[in-house]
């Protein structure tokens, strides 16, 4: 039982008034939900500066705040629980849409031509794919090599061997 529940020895009337305040949300306040619900009566429509004794000993005797600040704290849980749920379904599904976006790469790379290739399209595919997937599963790499714009395999490694040849040379002399 949430201590937000009506309390064994607490009157219907009162706890009425309780859930009141306690749906006023964290900025909640006695005064208001007494000054409401005297204006729905058809009360008196002077403006109220305090709150009548009746109220206050009520919200003391059965611990208005602290049953409000634990529904406000049960509340902000549930927002989260919820809120990481949707989260990992909103990732399944994003994965799931990665993966199907592979398997038609894959038959497009099986059955592409280089009569018919346009292998600019298939590369950024493949790349644009890779990158989501790899963010998807927290695979990043260490080292990123950028793709320039009409480079080839072979512009590629040639780089790749410069930048070994590189750091081979320094590391020689130590």
């Amino acid at each position: 039982m949430g201590t937000w529940e009506q309390q064994s020895d607490e009157p219907s009337l009162w706890f009425d008034r309780f859930t009141r305040f306690r749906q006023a949300g964290p900025g909640r306040s006695l005064l208001r939900v007494y000054i409401i619900e005297r204006a729905q009566r058809g009360g008196e429509r002077r403006e109220s500066y305090s709150l009548p004794g009746a109220w206050d000993r009520a919200s003391a005797k059965w611990n208005w705040r602290a049953r409000a600040d634990a529904w406000d704290a049960h509340e902000r849980k549930a927002f989260e629980i919820e809120f990481e749920e949707r989260k990992k379904a909103s990732k399944v599904a994003r994965i799931r849409v990665l993966e199907a976006y592979r398997d038609k790469l894959q038959v497009a790379l099986e059955h592409l031509t280089p009569e018919t290739a346009e292998w600019k399209d298939v590369t950024a595919g493949l790349k644009a794919m890779a990158e989501q997937l790899r963010a998807e599963f927290d695979d990043e790499p260490v080292r990123k090599h950028e793709l320039r714009a009409g480079a080839t395999a072979r512009d590629l490694l040639l780089g790749r061997l410069t930048e070994a040849d590189a750091e081979g040379e320094g590391s020689e002399g130590d």
